[in-house]
């Protein structure tokens, strides 16, 4: 066992000194994922996360490495035949005793931290969770079958159907045990926000990244397409013909192209979607920090726009902009003034002025459910429903703040009955309330319909 152990020692640092790169590499997608799942950033997440980047690397170099090296040996000059006959681990154990059954031991407790990431980081229930460690264990086996997916000419490990019995099952433990640490640790589960308009300097970097990386990925797209068609349409001589000069249209073309997916990504989906690029939507974030309309739109997206492209032609104006947002905590196009008609703009697109609104109109509910129903619960249940209903129509709020105080002095010299008939009465315009969107308080208070 101690000769097994110590011949992993150097699978072990390899996996170590390649992490921080590897970390480094993965940064922006695992705050982009972490952004997604919990709205926010929080300490224990990212440390779980960049731990299970440790050991998905120790997994690979624990199952590949140390690949075949000199000029003979398997992989090189011959293969290792597959093992394809299931449970043929229990006779090695028949056979070999205590270092056969090591080995299976080995092989479960090597996918145990695989379920319990999916099951715990993840959030994975247990189907998808033994799915993930049967193909992970099916790809590392068809790795070593086929010289590393034929970086070798033959098989230098031998792929073993067994070890897909066994790294399952760690897998599948694994999840057991995520399960169990939830009962006995549960995780905090907050409300995510369905999108911030006030956004910090990494989420906008995290999104522009990932905005980056759709655009970058349709030029790709776009030109092995064109790449494909150039021979089908006949036009390949054409362009031969004329050289450099077709040459350079083709960057023209390209360029055009570019200018053309940056707008659509950065300024026409946003602007159709409250301000959030396709970044901007997967990390849950607006860059319209204010609410404006007309002009004002427009402008602030013309400055957002040129702000970018001055930072693409000229790098070292990033630079300014991180000094410009250390001291002000905003980008220069955030300065641009919001519209006077519309209320400041809070996490979610709702007003603050809206909310306040509601908020009072269910203190004023509350006291006529106090006033007029007192004790009695049937009657106090159509004011519980008004009082909900008045979180949704700002035209709501008005009407019960001018009809609760007169059944308030109503109630003072009648009986319950006619208290909880007056109730009822003030209420009727509360009957559909329960039906609205948040939008229509909004539209009710004379907002824009618009959510930034």
């Amino acid at each position: 066992m101690k000769n097994l152990l110590g011949s992993y020692s150097d699978n072990f640092a390899v996996a170590l000194g390649l992490w921080p790169v590897a970390s480094f590499i993965l940064t922006l997608p695992i705050l982009a994922y972490l952004y997604h799942r919990d709205g926010r950033i929080r300490f224990a997440s990212a440390v779980a996360t960049y731990l299970s980047v440790l050991y998905v690397l120790g997994l690979a170099c624990f199952t590949l490495y140390p690949l075949p090296s000199g000029t003979e040996g398997p992989g090189l000059t011959y293969g290792v035949p597959p093992q394809l006959v299931p449970l043929t681990c229990l006779s090695d154990v028949a056979k070999d005793g205590l270092p056969a059954v090591f080995q299976i031991v080995a092989n479960v407790v090597l996918f145990v931290p695989l379920g319990f990431i999916a099951g715990r980081l993840l959030r994975l229930r247990f189907v998808p969770t033994a799915l993930l460690g049967l193909c992970t264990s099916l790809l590392v086996e068809i790795a070593q079958l086929t010289g590393f997916f034929g970086l070798y000419p033959y098989a230098y490990r031998m792929f073993d159907v067994d070890d897909l019995l066994t790294n399952t099952t760690g897998a599948v433990l694994g999840y057991a045990l995520s399960v169990l640490a939830a009962r006995v640790l549960p995780e905090t589960v907050e409300d995510v926000p369905a999108k911030t308009s006030h956004p910090t300097l990494m989420r906008r970097g995290v999104a522009l990244w990932i905005d980056s990386m759709i655009i970058g990925f349709g030029m790709v797209l776009i030109f092995l397409v064109g790449d494909l068609l150039i021979p089908l349409m006949g036009i390949h001589d054409v362009l031969a013909y004329y050289g450099d000069a077709a040459f350079e249209g083709l960057k023209v073309v390209g360029l055009v192209i570019l200018i053309i997916l940056t707008l659509v990504v950065e300024a026409v989906i946003p602007w159709l979607h409250g301000g959030s690029t396709p970044g901007g939507a997967f990390v849950r974030m607006s860059f319209e920090t204010r609410p404006r309309t007309g002009w004002q739109r427009g402008l602030f997206y013309t400055l957002r726009l040129a702000t970018l492209v001055l930072v693409a032609l000229f790098p070292w104006m990033l630079f300014v902009l991180l000094a410009f947002y250390a001291v002000r905590r905003q980008m220069p196009y955030d300065l641009l003034p919001a519209d006077p008609a519309m209320p400041t703009a809070t996490t979610g697109g709702t007003t603050t002025a809206v909310v306040a609104a509601a908020d009072a109109a269910g203190t004023v509910a509350n006291a006529a459910v106090d006033t007029a129903a007192d004790d009695d619960v049937g009657a106090s249940r159509p004011y519980a429903l008004g009082a909900k209903a008045s979180e949704t129509t700002a035209s709501d709020t008005r009407t019960l703040r001018q009809t609760a105080p007169d059944h308030q002095a109503a109630g003072q010299g009648e009986s319950k009955e006619q208290n909880a008939s007056h109730a009822q009465g003030a209420l009727k315009p509360f009957a559909s309330g329960p039906h609205h969107h948040r939008c229509a308080l909004i539209a009710a208070a004379g907002l824009p319909g618009r959510s930034s």
